[in-house]
């Protein structure tokens, strides 16, 4: 392979946007591989190398856990057949997007705790009692919600 298609590692940090140690993690891990070594023993990764952590990356943004990620890019190597590899990615496909869909339970949840948290804030907004009476905690505003918000608790 030739040298001047490879690139150190800083090279590949600045394309992917990670940083040195961020690859020297993934290395670490059986991610990614240096092509080879400069005369200076610097890692040279390839073009290849590129394209793996850019799918490390994106794996990563639909919250892969880096596990599961290496563990996807070795499959062909423990599978003896397509269909055993393709297999093994639907599993993990498939434990992702339920994992995905509990947080997004949890997401909406909170998205709503926060709108009526906004909702109640918009009408202190008017308030000209003294706070350091504590007056809070007898406003008609919170008074009339049995089970306030946590942030709304926090300023009780």
């Amino acid at each position: 392979m030739r040298s001047e298609s490879l690139m150190h590692i800083g090279q590949l940090a600045e394309k992917t946007g990670v940083t040195p140690r961020t690859l020297r993690y993934y290395e670490e891990l059986g991610m990614i591989h240096p092509e080879d070594r400069s005369e200076g023993s610097f890692r040279l990764y390839s073009e290849r190398q590129l394209m793996k952590v850019k799918l490390i990356q994106t794996l990563k943004a639909l919250d892969f856990p880096l596990t599961t990620i290496r563990d996807m890019m070795t499959i062909h190597q423990r599978s003896r057949t397509g269909g055993e590899a393709a297999t093994e990615v639907l599993k993990a496909v498939d434990l992702q997007l339920r994992t995905l869909g509990n947080k997004l339970s949890e997401y909406e949840e909170m998205k709503r705790a926060l709108q009526q948290t906004a909702q109640i804030v918009e009408m202190c907004v008017v308030c000209e009692r003294d706070l350091s009476s504590r007056d809070c905690e007898t406003c008609y505003v919170a008074r009339g919600i049995l089970d306030l918000p946590l942030p709304i608790q926090l300023m009780l």
